[in-house]
């Protein structure tokens, strides 16, 4: 399995390094594979680091329509 670094950033909340993947190409859309879809995005939001959600969103991710799911 490749790394995720905007996975892994989002999951912990690591909101600097995922504006530094961001300012170097990094796909805040992407789903993330094992997570049943979910985005960098709703990681973040799961574990409630706000500031890693807020650096997402800044770069264009949003929740996808089935976040209400899970």
């Amino acid at each position: 399995m490749q790394p995720n670094y905007c996975r892994d950033a989002a999951e912990e909340g690591h909101a600097a390094v995922l504006e530094v993947l961001v300012a170097a190409g990094a796909d805040v859309r992407a789903q993330v594979g094992g997570y049943r879809g979910a985005t960098p995005l709703e990681l973040a939001l799961r574990g409630e680091h706000e500031a890693a959600a807020a650096a997402l969103r800044a770069a264009g991710a949003e929740e996808s329509r089935e976040s209400d799911d899970t």
